[in-house]
């Protein structure tokens, strides 16, 4: 994991030139509010415009895949705070959400169950393959995604594959042992 770079066109971190908090944003006119949403990433906002019932949701919600979830360290669990990040900007009353790819998302609730749905049954998959033996993420990540891929979607794919046991870790489902420098994941009997 620690040998494969990100790409150079993924950019670079940069001092943000003004920090949001939770909540209208007070020098608008509009009634604009920032959504927390971490997922995609730790610091990941959403914008609610309050009169046009419009969220605008970056990476946090797409129209046609489920944005990236990265894992950053042994304690990360970014894929529970973005399933809860979803809860959330489902209990808002919306009609569109206006995504940073693709097209307008014109049944938004539709489309949060469909990727909360992609989550649980990821997880199940993974739960389904542990039953049988345990395994290494790596191991785990081929089962999942039997392709071949490029260096950069594999990588994706390892992250997506670890989040998704460190999710079910935190749920208690799952055991990492580390046994002679090999970690392998176990089901929680």
């Amino acid at each position: 994991m620690n040998s494969i770079n990100t790409p150079i066109y993924a950019g670079k971190l940069k001092k943000p030139d003004i920090l949001l908090s939770e909540g209208k944003i007070k020098s608008l006119k509009r009634s604009l509010e920032v959504i927390f949403t971490p997922g995609h990433d730790y610091s990941e906002i959403s914008l609610f415009d309050k009169e046009t019932k419009i969220i605008f949701s970056g990476d946090h919600i797409l129209p046609r895949i489920t944005p990236f979830i990265p894992v950053q360290n042994e304690n990360s669990n970014l894929l529970k705070e973005f399933l809860d990040s979803l809860d959330k900007v489902n209990n808002i009353s919306h009609d569109l959400i206006a995504p940073g790819h693709g097209n307008i998302i014109s049944n938004p609730y539709k489309r949060i169950e469909q990727m909360k749905l992609h989550h649980q049954r990821r997880s199940e998959r993974i739960l389904s393959f542990l039953k049988i033996q345990n395994l290494t993420g790596w191991e785990i990540t081929n089962m999942l995604f039997p392709r071949d891929l490029d260096s950069l979607n594999l990588r994706l794919a390892f992250q997506e594959t670890l989040a998704h046991l460190h999710l079910l870790r935190s749920k208690k489902e799952v055991l990492k042992n580390n046994k002679n420098g090999v970690s392998k994941w176990t089901l929680n009997n």
